[in-house]
């Protein structure tokens, strides 16, 4: 019998890094900086099993600098089915997938 355990990752497991990654020619300190100094796009997401319904949401923070007339902030929540035709993981990829659908808006 499969055992699920009530987590996607264990707590001693070591995390998946992250990347911070620039144009050609800036270099890993610069863009440090840039990322501290509030030029850095962030995009937070999650997902949810409950009540028999799979959802997912998620945040995104564009700079003012990059945004430019743009929206600064912008908020997401979807109810995508029930647990019978979708589970909290691929709801988790749905939600990665539609939060990075707003970086091509972005112009540099």
């Amino acid at each position: 019998m499969e055992v699920i355990q009530p987590f996607a990752l264990a707590p001693w497991e070591s995390r998946m890094q992250a990347v911070l990654s620039g144009q050609e020619g800036e270099d890993e300190d610069q863009i440090k900086e840039l990322a501290k100094a509030g030029w850095a796009v962030r995009i937070a997401t999650s997902s949810s099993a409950r009540n028999a319904l799979v959802g997912m949401g998620g945040t995104i923070r564009i700079p003012v600098s990059v945004a430019r007339a743009g929206k600064i902030i912008e908020n997401f929540s979807v109810t995508l089915g029930t647990r019978e035709e979708h589970n909290r993981y691929a709801a988790e990829l749905a939600a990665i997938a539609h939060g990075l659908n707003y970086l091509p808006e972005i112009e540099y």
